[in-house]
């Protein structure tokens, strides 16, 4: 091969190449082998050596190899307090092909193979282990601990071998450890790597063929040793004329890596002083992957995510916020001038003030009185503050002097209404709140998306100020941190225009979406000419907040508009009627990424106030007959099947329920739908009670017996409350009567809200089957509890609920 010629050095650095990776794959399979036996046979495992993790119980300070560290590559080591890195393959390798560590040690041959492994032969300081600064005695030592058990056994293996006439398993390359000890044939000249390309020693024996100076087999030259390889030799050319005369094609012109000689099957000669032609490395085959360029995304809207990410570190560090008692004396009608004022110097100012102080709480003081402990801004102590804060979120909204009675302003106070009527909400349903945030996510991800539908567009101005938008959100924010204030929520409740206002901010145009539509959902649009739907999704969530917040049982609709009422009723009904959030609570916890196990994942937050806030708004008397006579039935009835449909069903619910969290939650999810029953008409009920496909009959049995029956005596007790509102519910179902109906009119007395069958004064003659007339046998299962699990109450609906007729 000429050393100018471009072709030929390609395909040599390509062919070394090549024995390179195959010498690196041997390597590999040799270590891995050596530790599948020492695992078979029970030798102790040096696992630092194969990059594992140890076994239990393993202690490394109990082994001999106490003093050896873990390489930096696969199959080294380290000597502890010394940089001293050994590859453990060459060191097995040239230890085992000359004999074991008896013969280097007969032969005083272990320098040199410290100086093949190319180390140091002394050590700045005597090593504590061996108490010497010779390399020599370290490799022995480290040879002796790491191997030792392991060359016992493969001195025990090769003399059974050559008692049986077999071959030296030494001369093997790597060998099944299930029939001898793992070992690895020293790779040639061509394919022993540089320390360079491999990123680890390679195997001695190459190193000295790569320098010249000895070849691999004389390393422990002795009388012995060069008749043990004659023999050696003399065996395989027997066995390769015994295949030759087999099968004459196998026979080859010449002998790798001898001269030619004549062949005895064609009587050829040729001439012996030729050099022979070296065999041409073998061809590559490139093989082409195309890999994705990965980008690192780093920032996000021009914001460093990293450094967004060590500030939140940091932030949990920090001091939380400090009570407002700690602070200094805050003149809040200062804070409400700079609202009066209307600059965006002053709103900014008294708008940021206000969100600090007003989330702050009173520190807890152990002599106040219950119920004090959560104490913040009195809205007794500043009166005009609420006022302040709607009329600024008014006047952005819908322009200055609006007043919430649409008088004087034209066509920008009006407002979309809701369906008022059974066959104006047939065609329609509400906007789910999912549905709102999709319709958000898809419309940002267009092209331009940023100047595609924005509001007020031409209002706005080059100046780094904030977008109107913030006048409506941050009054919001405010008002949510004031409503769980201590008696702040019955002036919330009692103020005559807060609700109302609050509710047409959620509106949207249309306020209602379709049932049927023609090709993809159209995104509704805000009321308001300044607010995007995004805007109008956040301020939803907010006014739930506040709703929450004072706890709407000292809200009076009677005192409101009739669309007051709708309004509540559908925005309340946006965050529970969406079907693919309507899950069981297994369901329901798998889709929040929890497990049975799990014990920091609860229900969703905006759903479970939702539900509290229904159950609270239809308490009182007043309000359950405003929203029976105002709210559709179509509303009501979709509603009630969205709840069925998260009651636990399957065992795997049940097992959810013994977490408080979600035990709470099924709780509400009852409540609000006897609140329903409770409201809706005997049409509904009616519908409910015969629709199969719903299953409400089967679906409360099961509840109702799963939490008696299914529970052992001693953790019933937690259950009993939400399996006797079970039972309630049932049997307003089953009854089908208008409760707002008068005595005269039914000829019967009005069942109070949470008052059951067997609870009412006036005793009545039911006729006709009940709902649970054909599953006797399963109430009886339950009746037979006892008193302690039911009581007379219980008792009687149940058994009312399985009557013939």
């Amino acid at each position: 091969m000429q050393a100018g010629n471009p072709h030929a050095q390609l395909q040599q650095q390509q062919h070394q190449q090549v024995q390179q990776m195959q010498w690196q794959q041997q390597r590999q399979n040799t270590l891995r082998s050596m530790h599948q036996f020492m695992t078979q046979h029970n030798l102790p495992i040096p696992y630092f050596l194969f990059h594992l993790d140890p076994a239990p119980g393993y202690n490394h300070a109990e082994f001999s190899w106490h003093w050896i560290e873990r390489g930096p590559v696969f199959g080294s080591f380290r000597v502890t307090g010394f940089d001293m890195d050994v590859d453990a393959y060459a060191l097995w390798t040239i230890v085992t092909k000359h004999g074991g560590s008896h013969n280097l040690s007969s032969n005083n041959t272990w320098p040199q193979l410290v100086q093949y492994l190319r180390l140091a032969p002394q050590l700045p300081q005597p090593h504590p282990v061996t108490g010497t600064t010779a390399a020599v005695d370290i490799i022995r030592k480290a040879f002796s601990d790491l191997f030792g058990p392991l060359e016992q056994l493969w001195q025990q293996r090769r003399g059974n071998n050559a008692a049986a006439g077999g071959t030296d398993p030494s001369q093997h390359g790597a060998p099944s450890p299930a029939t001898s000890i793992p070992q690895a044939p020293t790779p040639g000249p061509a394919q022993a790597p540089t320390p360079s390309q491999s990123g680890a020693a390679a195997s001695p024996v190459a190193y000295m063929q790569q320098e010249g100076t000895v070849d691999g087999s004389t390393l422990a030259s002795t009388p012995a040793a060069d008749a043990d390889n004659k023999r050696k030799s003399e065996d395989i050319d027997e066995r390769e004329a015994k295949k030759m005369k087999m099968d004459p094609a196998l026979e080859p012109n010449s002998l790798p890596g001898s001269p030619e000689r004549q062949s005895p099957q064609r009587g050829t000669t040729v001439d012996p002083e030729r050099k022979p032609t070296p065999a041409p490395p073998p061809r590559m085959r490139n093989k082409i992957e195309y890999v994705p360029l990965k980008r690192e995304v780093t920032s996000y809207g021009g914001r460093d995510i990293d450094a967004i990410d060590q500030e939140l570190s940091r932030a949990h560090q920090r001091r939380p916020i400090r009570p407002i008692d700690e602070w200094a004396t805050i003149d809040i009608e200062v804070l409400q001038l700079c609202i009066r004022a209307r600059t965006r110097t002053e709103l900014s100012y008294g708008l940021t003030t206000l969100q600090y102080v007003c989330a702050m709480r009173s520190a807890t003081n152990p002599a106040d009185p219950p119920g004090t402990q959560e104490r913040g801004i009195q809205l007794s102590s500043a009166p005009e503050l609420l006022e302040d804060l709607l009329d600024l979120a008014e006047e952005t909204a819908f322009g200055p002097g609006f007043d919430g009675l649409g008088i004087g302003l034209g066509s920008r106070t009006t407002l979309p209404s809701y369906p008022a009527t059974e066959s104006a909400a047939a065609g329609s349903r509400p906007w789910t709140h999912r549905e709102l945030i999709a319709l958000v996510e898809e419309s940002g991800g267009n092209a331009f998306a940023s100047l595609n539908d924005v509001p007020n567009f031409a209002d706005r101005t080059r100046d780094p100020l904030p977008r109107k938008a913030t006048y409506i959100l941050a009054p919001l924010a405010i008002m949510a941190s004031l409503a769980p204030t201590l008696e702040n929520d019955i002036i919330m409740a009692k103020h005559p225009r807060l609700l109302e206002a609050l509710l047409r901010l959620c509106t949207l145009d249309p306020p209602c979406a379709p049932t049927k539509q023609d090709g993809p959902l159209k995104a509704p649009r805000s009321v308001s000419s300044i607010l995007a739907l995004k805007d109008v999704v956040d301020i939803r969530k907010h006014v739930l907040w506040i709703l929450f917040g004072f706890g709407s049982t000292h809200v009076t609709l009677a005192h409101h508009s009739p669309e007051v009422t709708r309004m509540a009723f559908e925005l309340l009904s946006s965050f529970l009627v969406d079907q693919d959030e309507a899950l069981s609570p297994w369901k329901l916890l798998q889709e929040l990424g929890g497990t049975l196990q799990s014990t920091d994942v609860h229900p969703p937050t905006l759903q479970a106030m939702a539900l509290e806030t229904l159950t609270q708004l239809a308490l009182h008397d007043e309000n359950r007959m405003a929203i029976a006579r105002l709210v559709p039935a179509p509303r009501i009835q979709t509603l009630f099947t969205a709840l069925v449909y998260r009651l636990p069903v399957a065992e795997r619910d049940f097992h959810v329920l013994f977490k408080t969290a979600w035990l709470v939650w099924t709780e509400h999810i009852v409540m609000s739908l006897y609140t329903l029953a409770f409201l809706a008409p005997p049409s509904i009920k009616r519908a409910v009670r015969t629709n199969t496909r719903l299953g409400f009959g089967a679906i409360m049995l099961r509840f109702v017996r799963r939490l008696t029956v299914g529970i052992g005596q001693e953790f019933r007790e937690p259950f009993l409350s939400v399996t006797r509102r079970a039972i309630e519910l049932v049997k307003v179902v089953d009854d089908a009567e208008d409760v707002f109906d008068t005595p005269a009119a039914t000829g019967g007395a009005i069942l109070g809200f949470g008052m059951g069958y067997g609870e009412s004064t006036v005793q009545r003659m039911e006729k006709g089957t009940g709902i649970y007339g054909g599953h006797q046998d399963a109430v009886w299962s339950v009746l037979s509890m006892g008193p302690s699990v039911l009581d007379d109450v219980m008792f009687a609906e149940l058994d009312s609920l399985a009557r013939l007729g």
